[in-house]
């Protein structure tokens, strides 16, 4: 059992998430349910961004011992991507009922007012967190996340590297770094730190993703006689990113958007019709998918994609008018960036 155990935390601190869960699966079933165990299981799958399985795993954790704290703070977080306010409210309150002197219990209250968008009463209860311990690596780069959503970046850069003093191998920092410089425009720095978070966890579709973006927001900037080749960079890291998760949305959406810039129109309308099989609601897509229609000249499919996301997104409605006028009058001549 205790190898077992041993070889699965391995695992996990290289973020081998699948290859430690099959290691869990092992064990017997009464070490199975184990607080310390299910809270391995859910951080394996929290990493994997499969929130509603580490939700499971996290919650029976607790079930059984409340005071768990390798389930706190990852817990909370899996609740703030699922958007379960509520729930989160109901942990924040049993967290520092339970202990307050422990800095993953102001975590998970910081991690709710940062779900209500409240960002200043979160950096203050992100701050008491790393006071109660300051080399907890974890708290200061959710404390760098809410500087860099108020756009403080000089303050959301020093968190992300006090979390990276006290822990080099968060990759979490790495990646608040590489965004906050995206948000800045300097791709070359961005690109850097998305590397170097991917150096730690190759396995992270959501790295991949996000250096896909921002190595096409070089290519774009950069523009050049070589773009198309360029282009192949971008395309790449975004395919990583969907073979390691399948179902990551923006991976697909950036993909196609990408190969309608290096004219694969006919491949553009296959990933966007395979995304709205998960989101079948989503504006950004039909009108994505409208303008792929458009290239290939199809100008009624064309038009009804515009109008599906007419009717999703009606706020939009000028933007996506003005895409029907284009349609309806091909002589419009189009800049670069509306594609």
């Amino acid at each position: 059992m205790v190898l077992t155990i041993a070889r699965a935390y391995g695992l996990l601190q290289n973020y081998e998430g699948r290859e430690a869960l099959e290691e869990l699966a092992l064990l017997e079933p009464h070490q199975r349910n184990m607080p310390s165990v299910l809270a391995m299981v859910g951080r394996a799958h929290f990493e994997m961004a499969d929130y509603k399985a580490a939700e499971e795993a996290f919650k029976a954790a607790r079930a059984i011992d409340p005071y768990c704290p390798e389930a706190l703070d990852s817990y909370s977080t899996t609740l703030w991507h699922l958007k379960k306010e509520l729930d989160l409210s109901y942990l924040a309150k049993e967290a520092v009922t339970d202990n307050r002197q422990c800095p993953q219990a102001w975590c998970v209250v910081g991690n709710c007012f940062s779900l209500q968008r409240d960002h200043d009463t979160a950096i203050k209860f992100f701050n008491r967190a790393v006071q109660l311990d300051p080399g907890y690596s974890y708290g200061y780069t959710l404390c760098g996340h809410e500087h860099s959503a108020n756009e403080d970046y000089d303050r959301a850069l020093a968190c992300f590297r006090n979390a990276i003093r006290t822990d080099e191998r968060n990759y979490k920092a790495w990646f608040g770094l590489g965004h906050v410089y995206q948000r800045q425009e300097k791709f070359e720095m961005a690109e850097y730190h998305f590397k170097r978070a991917l150096e730690i966890n190759p396995h992270s579709s959501v790295l991949h993703c996000w250096l896909g973006i921002v190595l096409d927001e070089r290519v774009e900037r950069e523009q050049g006689e070589d773009r198309f080749e360029r282009l192949l960079l971008p395309l790449e890291s975004l395919q990583k990113a969907i073979d390691l998760d399948p179902n990551n949305p923006i991976a697909r959406f950036k993909h196609a958007k990408v190969l309608m810039s290096l004219n694969r129109d006919e491949e553009a309308v296959e990933e966007l019709q395979a995304l709205l099989g998960s989101a079948p609601r989503e504006a950004d897509v039909y009108l994505q998918l409208g303008r792929a229609y458009k290239k290939l000249q199809d100008p009624q499919r064309a038009m009804l994609q515009f109008m599906m996301a007419w009717d999703l997104d009606p706020r939009n409605s000028n933007h996506i008018k003005s895409e029907m006028e284009k349609l309806e009058n091909p002589g419009v001549v189009e800049t670069p960036n509306e594609l």
